[in-house]
C-alpha cells in the first residue's frame, strides 16, 4: 500500500507541473518533506513551488533505462537536491498535526491575554486576576505557547521551576527552566521563513516554463530571469558621513559636501532571510531540526579627504626689512628711497581618495540530527583576509603637490610730491623649489599580463610618471614698474598689465630636476644578431627611486589575439640608480628561447620599482622575425630515383602558424622554379622531417637543384634551406657500397653496376670497353681490372693485410669508358679500420691478478704471437717505463677463425694492496710495428668493504662487504670496538665473530656480513673495525678496515614529575613514566606484592631533597600516577619528585624535582566538601561537610550575614558562571559536631544535574567540590508531606553514635531546633 501510495503521489506532482493552465495556490508556511527508508528524512523549510525531475542518471553518471534519481529544485534551495528512487519512502506534501507529549500545559488564547512581561526564554509575568479566571501551569509540568505576538514574538517553551504570587505588584511569576523539543512534542512537523504571511499564487508562465520561482536571496537569485522578483524586501543603503574642519563627524547634506574635507559615503542594497524546519517523532526516534539566516550585501564604499593652502590666501606676498632714503637737494617734494626685502609665492595641495565596490553572503545557523549537532556557515566563498571581498573594480589615489618661491628684492621709489607723481621699480632674484608626488592604486602592478589593455594602461603610467612626481629646483628673476599720477588720478603698472594678457611678471630658468621616472622613449643602437638581441637605454635626468630594467618580448603576430602568456622576459639588465643619470646597455641571448622563433616579436623595455609604481611599459620600440632553421639531412640517388629529406627545428612542430611546408626544385643554370612540391598543406605538421623522392623523367632535366621550406601563414614568412644539387646516376657511374669485413689491417671495398653497361660490353674477352675498380685513400691508390673480368653486377675488392690500424679510409668506385675515354666515380664512402686492441680488463685479488684483452683477428692472423707484452707502473704518466709482463703464444688464442683473438695471462700479485696501478698492452716486432692500446687502471679490492652500522639504544646492527674468498668463515673474523678513538688499540675491546656471523650472498663473488654487538651504553659514539687474518703466498696479512662510527639512541626509560595542584594545605601530586621504563618495571616483577613499593613521591622541605618524606604509589598498567597529601603546613614551600625504581631496587629513575607552596593560612579557613547525593525515588538528598572553622563562626555569630548551602544547576558552566540558571539553596539540615550537613529536594525526573556546597559570609562564597548525580524517574504530580524533608535530612547527617549529635535547622542562616517529635520520628 505505501508503495502505491508513494507512486501516487509522485505521478500528481508530475501530472500538475504538466498542466500549463494551472494556477498554483501557495503557502509559504507549508513545507514539503522527503521521507526515506533509511532514517534520512529531510523537511524542506517552504513551500512555495517545486519542481521534481526524474533522472536516468545516478550521482556517478552512470546512465539506466529507467529513473533512478529524484532531482529537486525548491524557491528556498538554489542548488539541486538528488535523492535516490529506492531510497525515498513517500514524499509528505501536507504535514502531520501536532501531537504534544503527555502533561504539556498550552497557553492559549484565555492565558495569554494575561501576559504583562516576558523575557521569552524562561520568564512569564501574568496579571494577578488569571488566578480566578482560568488555569495556569504547576510547578513541575511542561509548557508551551505557539502564539507568536505581543510579549512572545518567538512563543514559548520551558519546564516550570517556581510559579508565584507577587501581591505588591500585582503579578504572577513563573520561572521556567530549557527544554528539549522532544519532551514537549511526540509528533512535530514544521517548517517556516522570516517575512512569508498568507499565500500567494505562482504564475502560469513559470508553471508553463517549469521554472521554480526564488524566494531567498542567494547569489543564485541574480542568474535568474528580470522578471522573477525574490518575496523579500531589499534594504537600501545610502549614507555619507565626514569630519568638518572643526573636528565633527556629521551626516553630509548637499549644502555641506564643499564644507568638509574628509567624507566617507556607502551606497548598495542588503537583503536578509532566515528560515527553520523541524521533524520530531518520539515513537521513530527521529528528530532533525535545522535553523538558518542569510544576508547579502552588495554595494560601493568610498572615501575622499582633501585640503590645499597657498599664498592667494595671505594679504600680503612680500616684506620690506630696510628702507634707505637718499636725500637729494635738488627739487623741493623730490624724494628717492631704496628697499630691500623679501617676495614670496608658495601652494600646497593634498588629496585622499579610494572607492570600491564590495558584495558579501554570509549564511550562519546550525543542525540537529538525533545526537548530533552542526554548525551551519557559508563564507560564500568570500576571503577572510579581505572580508569586505572588494572586487577588481576599485581605485586609490594620493597626491601632495608644492611650490615655494623666495626671492630677495630691490625697490627704488622715486616722488615728486608737488606733482603727486610715484614711480617705484622692483627688481629680485631668488630660488623657487616645486615638487609632487602622486600615488594611484592602479599606477602600482607587479604582475605582466599579455594584454592591450593592460600594456596601454602601463603605457600610459609611465608616460605621465614625471608629470605626477618631481622635485625642481629654478633660478626666478622679477621685475615690476609701476608709476601713477595722483593729479590725474591715473595709475600703471606693468605686472599688473603682464598679468591680464597672460603673462608673469617672473621668469624662471630650471637648474636642476629629478624625475619621478625613467623618460627614456626608445632603444638606442639596437641590433640582432647571431640569436643575440643589444641595446641601450638612456635616461636624461636622476630619478627619486631605483628602477630595474628589463624587456618583454611578445608575439605581435597579426590577427592572433593575445593568450595571456609572455613569451619572454629579460631581466636583469640593469638599474636607473636613484639620483644619478644613468644609461643601460644590455646584450640578451635569446638563441635558447624557442617561443621567439616563428613569430613576429614586439620589444617592450620595462621599468620596475616593487613599491612605487611596479611594472611600467616604456612602448613598442623594435620588432623582429627570427626564422626557424631548415636544412637537408639526406640525400640518395641511383639511375631512376633520387630521395631528399629536410629537417627543420622541432620548435615549428608546436607553433600553429606554420601550415606549410615542401621542396622547390630549380633549374640549376638559372635557379628559376621548375616546380614546388607540398608536403604538408593548410594543417599542423606532425613531424619536423620532410621527405620527397622523385623520379628520373619527372623533370626537363636529369640535373636539378632543390631548396627545402618552410611557411608560416600568419606572418606571411618562408623560410628556406640551402640549396642542394640534386639528380640520377648516370646509366654508366657505379654505385659505391659500403664496406665490409673492416679488420684492423684489411676491409672489402664493394660497389655496385647499372644493367645498361653490361648491354653496352661485348662479353668475348676481347674488345675490353670498360674497366672497374676503386680508388682509395689515404692510400692513393686505384686498383682496376677489366669489366669482362668480373662479370657480376656488382664486384668488390679486397684489402687484408693493406691497411693500418686505427685509420679513417675514404674509397669511391670507378668505371673507365676506354671508347670514349671518359671516367665514371660513384660517391664516396668512409671506413674506419679498427683497434689492435680491446676489451681490455685486470681483475686482481689479494692473491692473483688476471689480465685480458682482444686482439683484431685481421691483427693477430698476421702478427708474429711473441711479440706481445703488458706494462704495469704505478704512474700513468710512466707506464713506457712500467714492469714488463711478457706473453707467451699460448696465452693467445681464439675459438674460431671468426673471433678476435684473447690474451688472458694470471699471474701472483706482487703489487701493494693498497695502491692503484695502470697497465696496457703493447705489440712490437722490434721492425718498427709497434700498437698500443688504451692505458687502463687496476687495485686490489678491499677484501672487507662498504661497512655500515643500524645502532639502537644498547645494541648495533652491523653490516659490511666481504670478498668471496674470505668470506663464509674461510678466515678468522674479528671486531674491535671502543668508546674513544684516541689510542684504539690500547682502548679496544675484541671479539671473534668468526662463527657468529650471519652471511647473504650478493652480487659477483660478494658476501654481506651480519652481526649484532650487544650491550651496549645507550646514548654513547662507539668506533669499531674489523680485522682479517689472510693466509697468502708470500705469508699471513693481517687486514685491518678503517676506523668507522656510530652512536646509540637515547633510552628512553625515564620517569617524570608532573605539575601539582594545590587547594588550600592539600596537594595532588602526579607523575608518569614511559613505555621502555614501565616495561622493564614490569620485566624486574617477581610477587605482587613488590609493586606496592616501586614507585613513589618524595616531599621535603629543602630544594636539595634531603630529609625527604616517602609516598608510595602501588604499580598499576597504568603509566600515570598520583597522590595527595592533607593537612601540609601553612605558608611553606615544598619541593617533590617522582621516583620509579626496579623489584630487585638495583635502579632508580628520578624525575625532576619541581615545588609548590601552601599558601597563609586565611582569616577565615573555611573549608567545605560536597559528597554523592542520595537518591530515593522523588527525593534526592544534597550532602556536604564544613570544617571546625565554619561551625566556630556559626557557633558565635562571627558574622551578621552568614550561611550554608547547596547550589545545582544542569550544567558544570551554569555553576562556574554563576549565572540565571544556577539555582541556590540556603535551608539546610546541620549536625553542628561533626559538620555533616544536607538538603532534600525533589527536582525534575530523569535529569541530570551538578551541585556544589557552599559557605557565605562577609558578602564572599566558599565553594567546595562539584559533584553529578541524574534524578531517576517519577510521578512529578506526587505531594509528598513536610516533614518527609526533614526526616531524610536528619538521617543523612546522623553519625553513628546518634547520641552524640547536635543536629539543628538552618533557614538562610536562622538557627531552628528540631521539635520533639522530628527526634522521635529519627528514633523510630
Amino acid at each position: 500500500m505505501k508503495r502505491f501510495l508513494k507512486k501516487a503521489v509522485l505521478a500528481s506532482v508530475a501530472i500538475v507541473m504538466a498542466i500549463t493552465d494551472v494556477t498554483a495556490q501557495i503557502d509559504y508556511q507549508q513545507s514539503l518533506g522527503i521521507m526515506c527508508s533509511e532514517k534520512e528524512d529531510f523537511m524542506f523549510a517552504e513551500g512555495g513551488n517545486w519542481k521534481i525531475t526524474f533522472a536516468t542518471t545516478d550521482t556517478l553518471g552512470n546512465e539506466y533505462n529507467k529513473p533512478v534519481q529524484m532531482l529537486i529544485n525548491g524557491a528556498l534551495y538554489p542548488d539541486t537536491i538528488g535523492y535516490h528512487i529506492s531510497e525515498v519512502d513517500s514524499l509528505l506534501l501536507k504535514l502531520p498535526e501536532k501531537e504534544y507529549a503527555a502533561g504539556v500545559f498550552e497557553i492559549g488564547e484565555d492565558l495569554f491575554k494575561y501576559i504583562v512581561d516576558s523575557d521569552s526564554a524562561t520568564t512569564i509575568s501574568f496579571r494577578i486576576d488569571c488566578l480566578t479566571k482560568t488555569k495556569i501551569p504547576k510547578v513541575g509540568q511542561k509548557v508551551v505557547c505557539n502564539i507568536y505576538r505581543d510579549k512572545l514574538p518567538y512563543g514559548f517553551m520551558g519546564l516550570v521551576k517556581n510559579i508565584y504570587a507577587d501581591y505588591n505588584r500585582g503579578l504572577v511569576i513563573m520561572q521556567c527552566g530549557t527544554l528539549a523539543i522532544e519532551d514537549v512534542y511526540d509528533v512535530f512537523y514544521a517548517g517556516g521563513v522570516a517575512g512569508a504571511v498568507g499565500t500567494d499564487e505562482v504564475p502560469d508562465s513559470l508553471i508553463e516554463q517549469k521554472i521554480v520561482q526564488s524566494r531567498i536571496p542567494t547569489r543564485s537569485m541574480y542568474d535568474v530571469d528580470a522578471g522573477l522578483v525574490p518575496w523579500e524586501k531589499e534594504y537600501e543603503l545610502d549614507f555619507k558621513v565626514a569630519l568638518t574642519d572643526k573636528g565633527k563627524i556629521v551626516i553630509v547634506k548637499e549644502d555641506l559636501e564643499d564644507e568638509t574635507p574628509i567624507v566617507f559615503a556607502i551606497e548598495g542594497k542588503a537583503a536578509l532571510y532566515a528560515l527553520c524546519s523541524a521533524m520530531v517523532d518520539v515513537e521513530e526516534k527521529q528528530k532533525k531540526i535545522r535553523c538558518e539566516v542569510g544576508a547579502n550585501v552588495e554595494g560601493k564604499v568610498s572615501f575622499e579627504v582633501s585640503a590645499s593652502i597657498s599664498s592667494e590666501d595671505d594679504e600680503d606676498t612680500e616684506v620690506d626689512f630696510v628702507t634707505i632714503p637718499i636725500p637729494i637737494a635738488v627739487l623741493p617734494g623730490l624724494s628717492i628711497n631704496v628697499d630691500f626685502g623679501f617676495t614670496w609665492d608658495y601652494k600646497l595641495e593634498a588629496k585622499l581618495a579610494a572607492e570600491g565596490s564590495f558584495k558579501m553572503s554570509r549564511t550562519a545557523g546550525f543542525e540537529i540530527d538525533g545526537s548530533k549537532r552542526d554548525v551551519i556557515w557559508d563564507n560564500g566563498g568570500d576571503d577572510f583576509d579581505n572580508p569586505l571581498n572588494f572586487e577588481n573594480e576599485y581605485s586609490a589615489e594620493v597626491s601632495l603637490e608644492g611650490e615655494l618661491f623666495l626671492a630677495p628684492h630691490v625697490k627704488v621709489g622715486i616722488g615728486v610730491a608737488g606733482e603727486g607723481l610715484e614711480f617705484q621699480l622692483k627688481f629680485g632674484a631668488g630660488p623657487k623649489v616645486a615638487g609632487k608626488i602622486s600615488y594611484k592604486k592602479e599606477q602600482h602592478d607587479l604582475e605582466l599580463r599579455d594584454e592591450p589593455k593592460w600594456i596601454e594602461q602601463r603605457k600610459e603610467i609611465y608616460s605621465g610618471i614625471n608629470d605626477a612626481a618631481y622635485l625642481t629646483l629654478e633660478l626666478g628673476l622679477l621685475f615690476d614698474l609701476q608709476f601713477s599720477a595722483a593729479n590725474d588720478g591715473w595709475t600703471f603698472s606693468v605686472g599688473d598689465w603682464m598679468e591680464k594678457i597672460g603673462l608673469d611678471n617672473k621668469v624662471f630658468f630650471e637648474l636642476y630636476r629629478l624625475n619621478g621616472g625613467p623618460d627614456f622613449t626608445e632603444i638606442e643602437n639596437k641590433k640582432l644578431y647571431n640569436g643575440r638581441y643589444s641595446g641601450m637605454l638612456r635616461n636624461s635626468a636622476p630619478t627619486m627611486f631605483t628602477y630595474d630594467a628589463s624587456v618583454m618580448f611578445l608575439d605581435i603576430s597579426q590577427g592572433i589575439p593575445p593568450n595571456g602568456f609572455i613569451e619572454y622576459h629579460a631581466q636583469d639588465l640593469g638599474a636607473f640608480r636613484s639620483f644619478k643619470t644613468d644609461k643601460v646597455d644590455f646584450d640578451i641571448d635569446i638563441s635558447d628561447q624557442k617561443v621567439l622563433k616563428g613569430r613576429q616579436i614586439g620589444v617592450y623595455p620595462l621599468v620596475f620599482n616593487k613599491m612605487f609604481t611596479g611594472y611600467m611599459v616604456v612602448d613598442k620600440c623594435d620588432e623582429f622575425y627570427i626564422p626557424y632553421n631548415i636544412k637537408f639531412t639526406r640525400y640518395d640517388k641511383d639511375y631512376e630515383r633520387a630521395e631528399f629529406e629536410a629537417e627543420f627545428d622541432k620548435d615549428a612542430i608546436d607553433n600553429p602558424y606554420i601550415t606549410e611546408g615542401g621542396f622547390i626544385f630549380l633549374d640549376p643554370e638559372t635557379n628559376e622554379v621548375i616546380k614546388p612540391v607540398v608536403v604538408f598543406d593548410k594543417a599542423h605538421p606532425g613531424s619536423n622531417v620532410m621527405n620527397m623522392s622523385v623520379e628520373r623523367g619527372m623533370f626537363p632535366r636529369d640535373e636539378f637543384n632543390v631548396q627545402a621550406y618552410i611557411y608560416d601563414s600568419v606572418n606571411d614568412k618562408f623560410m628556406y634551406s640551402n640549396i642542394w644539387p640534386g639528380g640520377f646516376f648516370e646509366y654508366y657511374a657505379p654505385t659505391t657500397e659500403d664496406a665490409t669485413k673492416i679488420t684492423a689491417t684489411g676491409a672489402t671495398l664493394n660497389a655496385s653496376l647499372h644493367s645498361s653497361i653490361y648491354e653496352a660490353e661485348d662479353m668475348n674477352h676481347i674488345d675490353n670497353r670498360f674497366s672497374v675498380g676503386f680508388a682509395y685513400y689515404p692510400d692513393a691508390k686505384t686498383p682496376m681490372d677489366y669489366l669482362n673480368n668480373v662479370r657480376k653486377v656488382g664486384y668488390e675488392y679486397n684489402l687484408d693485410g693493406r691497411l693500418k690500424p686505427d685509420t679513417e679510409y675514404m674509397f669511391n668506385a670507378i668505371v673507365q669508358d676506354h671508347e670514349t675515354g671518359k671516367t665514371y666515380k660513384g660517391l664516396t664512402v668512409k671506413f674506419r679500420t679498427k683497434s689492435v686492441f680491446s676489451g681490455l680488463e685486470a681483475k686482481a685479488s689479494y692473491t692473483k691478478v688476471l689480465f685480458f684483452a682482444k686482439v683484431d683477428k685481421g691483427f693477430g692472423s698476421t702478427s708474429d704471437k711473441s711479440k706481445y707484452k703488458f706494462l704495469v707502473s704505478g704512474n700513468k704518466e710512466l707506464i713506457d717505463l712500467g714492469e714488463v709482463i711478457n706473453i707467451s703464444p699460448e696465452d693467445i688464442g681464439r675459438d674460431s677463425d671468426e673471433d678476435d683473438y684473447e690474451i688472458i695471462l694470471e699471474v701472483d700479485n706482487k703489487w701493494d694492496r693498497d695502491k692503484e696501478y695502470y697497465f696496457k698492452v703493447v705489440y712490437d716486432d722490434g721492425k718498427g710495428n709497434r700498437h698500443e692500446s688504451s692505458v687502463e687502471p687496476f687495485s686490489v679490492p678491499p677484501p672487507i668493504d662498504n661497512l655500515a652500522a643500524k645502532p639502537e639504544a644498547e645494541t648495533a646492527e652491523l653490516t659490511a662487504d666481504v670478498q668471496g674468498e674470505y668470506a663464509l668463515g674461510k678466515v678468522k673474523t674479528t671486531i674491535e670496538f671502543a668508546t674513544t678513538n684516541k689510542d684504539f688499540d690500547e682502548n679496544a675491546e675484541e671479539i671473534d665473530i668468526t662463527k657468529k656471523v650471519g652471511w647473504a650472498s650478493k652480487e659477483m663473488d660478494i658476501y654481506q656480513l651480519n652481526y649484532t654487538l650487544e650491550n651496549l651504553a645507550p646514548s654513547t659514539t662507539y668506533y669499531y673495525r674489523y680485522r682479517l687474518d689472510l693466509e697468502l703466498d708470500d705469508g699471513e696479512v693481517d687486514y685491518a678496515t678503517p676506523i668507522h662510527m656510530f652512536k646509540t639512541k637515547k633510552l628512553d626509560l625515564m620517569a617524570t614529575t608532573m605539575s601539582a595542584s594545590v587547594t588550600k594545605n592539600r596537594v595532588s601530586m602526579a607523575g608518569s613514566v614511559t613505555k621502555p621504563l614501565k616495561e622493564r618495571l614490569d620485566a624486574s616483577v617477581q610477587n605482587e606484592e613488590e609493586k606496592q613499593y616501586m614507585l613513589f613521591f618524595e616531599v621535603s622541605k629543602n630544594k636539595d631533597m634531603s630529609a625527604s618524606a616517602v609516598c608510595y604509589v602501588p604499580m598499576t598498567e597504568e603509566r600515570e600516577y598520583s597522590a595527595e597529601l592533607k593537612n601540609l603546613a601553612w605558608n611553606t614551600k615544598y619541593y617533590y619528585r617522582f621516583v620509579a625504581m626496579t623489584a630487585n631496587n638495583k635502579q632508580q629513575y628520578r624525575g625532576a624535582i619541581k615545588s609548590f607552596t601552601i599558601a597563609e593560612e586565611p582569616l577565615e579557613n573555611f573549608d567545605l566538601e560536597t559528597f554523592d547525593a542520595v537518591l530515593d525515588d522523588e527525593w534526592t538528598i544534597l550532602r556536604g561537610k564544613v570544617n571546625s572553622q565554619v561551625l566556630e563562626s556559626i557557633e558565635v555569630g562571627e558574622y551578621e550575614d552568614m550561611y550554608i548551602g547547596f547550589e545545582y544547576a544542569l550544567s558544570v558552566a551554569d555553576l562556574n558562571e554563576g549565572n540565571e540558571n544556577v539555582y541556590r539553596d540556603g535551608s539546610v539540615t546541620l549536625n553542628t559536631n561533626t559538620g555533616y550537613y544536607s538538603r532534600a529536594l525533589n527536582l525534575m525526573p530523569d535529569t541530570r544535574y551538578y551541585y556544589r556546597a557552599f559557605v557565605y559570609a562577609d558578602g564572599k562564597f566558599t565553594y567546595g567540590n562539584i559533584v553529578e548525580f541524574t534524578t531517576p524517574y517519577y510521578d512529578a504530580g506526587l505531594i509528598v508531606p513536610d516533614n518527609a524533608r526533614r526526616y531524610r535530612e536528619m538521617k543523612a547527617v546522623r553519625s553513628a553514635n546518634g547520641a552524640a549529635d547536635n543536629i539543628i535547622f538552618l533557614e538562610k542562616g536562622k538557627k531552628i531546633v528540631p521539635p520533639a517529635r522530628e527526634w522521635n520520628l529519627l528514633n523510630e
